[in-house]
C-alpha cells in the first residue's frame, strides 16, 4: 500500500466527532442497522496488533450480485485502521 489516498487529512477524530462517526455501530448493536438502509454496512475485525475484536461501518458503493462482493469507502484511504486490520488478518464478519 503506498501513498496516501485518504479524502480526510490530519489525525484520526476525536472527542464529539469520533462519538458521532461511531453512533452508526450502536444501531447495529440494537439490531437497528436497517435504520441506515442498504447502502451501509458493519465490519467486524480483529486487531493486527491488540488481537482484540473490533467494528466499524462503511459505506457500500458498488455490488457484485454474481460473487456477493461489496466494494466499501474508506475515508481515511489506505490509513484505516480497518483496512490495516483485515490485511493481516481477512477473517471478518460482515453483517448489511
Amino acid at each position: 500500500m503506498e501513498g496516501d489516498q485518504g479524502t480526510v487529512r490530519g489525525r484520526s477524530p476525536k472527542g464529539w466527532l469520533r462519538l458521532l462517526l461511531r453512533l452508526p455501530i450502536l444501531l447495529y448493536r440494537v439490531h437497528m442497522g436497517w435504520l441506515l438502509g442498504s447502502r451501509f454496512l458493519l465490519l467486524r475485525h480483529i486487531g493486527r496488533k491488540s488481537g482484540m475484536h473490533h467494528s466499524t461501518v462503511l459505506e457500500i458503493v458498488d455490488y457484485v450480485i454474481a460473487t456477493h462482493t461489496c466494494i466499501v469507502v474508506s475515508g481515511w484511504g489506505e490509513r484505516a485502521q480497518w483496512l490495516k486490520n483485515i490485511t493481516v488478518n481477512p477473517d471478518v464478519d460482515v453483517t448489511q
